[in-house]
């Protein structure tokens, strides 16, 4: 595995509930504060490790640009060779960012940018969906007292979460991508599920969004009956059916890959954990936050 080594931020910020907006896609906006006092709203994407701005707003805030270089890129869209700069200021919730590398979109993107890893890292993302709201908290104290479910995961060279589930007998790698509007599966993937009779052949047409650069487009899709990952019981999960990167998200030839994008995520609660790389689900009665369960049973 990747051998990452994490320096805590400073000047970690009080958790403090930000009221979520979302784009026509249903995906989470989150305000990005630079130098001057000026805001974007800029797309959360949890499946990114860096954040990535618009040409003409890095030029705005004197961003550093490196002619001649580039940077791999990943997020909900897949791994791209970018354009890269150098930004000495920008914010997010009060936490300061003083020297940040960010990747280049062109200017014809759908967001000014997207948020990644390198801003929120050291921190849980936790989104309530009644109230359309998230914090960024420091620790997971407020949802283990709450009696929250923890399943265990993993990072992957991206910083992306990485959980695993063993689905009608066969294992399946899945990534969390708030980056996505619609939940995915490699076409390899359901054409497995298909030929075990699981799944129903993929048919009709619904309209995905992934990243910022790549245009919305139609896919197939097909459900996922009683779909779960441990104690999260995601029911009879809608997936779109395409040419997912499996290898570069999970680092593994030929799995069985899936993105679970913001038509879950945003309307649930649910707190994603940066700093162990593992994710928390609402108990049911008193369940113990301290009872780890991964796909597979209690750890």
């Amino acid at each position: 595995m990747l051998s990452i080594a994490f320096v805590a931020p400073s000047g970690v910020q009080a958790a403090e509930k930000h009221k979520l907006q979302l784009d026509i896609y249903g995906r989470p906006l989150l305000p990005v504060y630079f130098s001057d006092g000026s805001k974007s709203l800029m797309l959360l994407d949890t499946a990114a490790r860096r954040t990535g701005l618009k040409n003409k707003l890095a030029q705005k805030h004197a961003a550093e640009v490196h002619d001649f270089s580039s940077i791999r890129h990943f997020s909900a869209a897949g791994l791209t060779e970018r354009p890269y700069a150098t930004l000495y200021d920008l914010s997010l919730f009060g936490r300061k960012i003083e020297k940040n590398t960010v990747a280049l979109y062109a200017d014809n993107a759908m967001h000014d940018g997207l948020v990644g890893f390198d801003i929120y890292s050291w921190h849980i993302l936790r989104f309530h969906a009644k109230d359309q709201a998230i914090e960024l908290q420091p620790n997971t104290a407020d949802v283990g007292r709450a009696g929250w479910h923890v399943i265990a995961g993993r990072y992957n060279r991206h910083l992306g979460i990485m959980l695993t589930t063993n689905y009608n007998g066969q294992e399946f790698e899945v990534l969390l991508a708030t980056g996505t509007s619609r939940s995915l599966i490699d076409g390899n993937a359901a054409r497995k599920l298909v030929s075990a009779g699981i799944v129903k052949k993929p048919d009709g047409g619904e309209t995905t969004a992934m990243g910022i650069d790549a245009r919305p487009r139609g896919l197939t899709y097909t459900v996922l009956p009683d779909f779960r990952i441990g104690p999260w019981n995601l029911g009879d999960l809608p997936v779109l059916v395409t040419n997912l990167p499996s290898k570069d998200a999970t680092g593994y030839v030929n799995s069985n890959f899936i993105m679970i994008g913001a038509d879950v995520l945003m309307k649930q609660d649910i707190a994603l954990d940066f700093r162990d790389f593992q994710v928390w689900v609402p108990g049911s009665g008193q369940a113990q936050a301290s009872r780890v369960l991964t796909s597979s049973g209690v750890k």
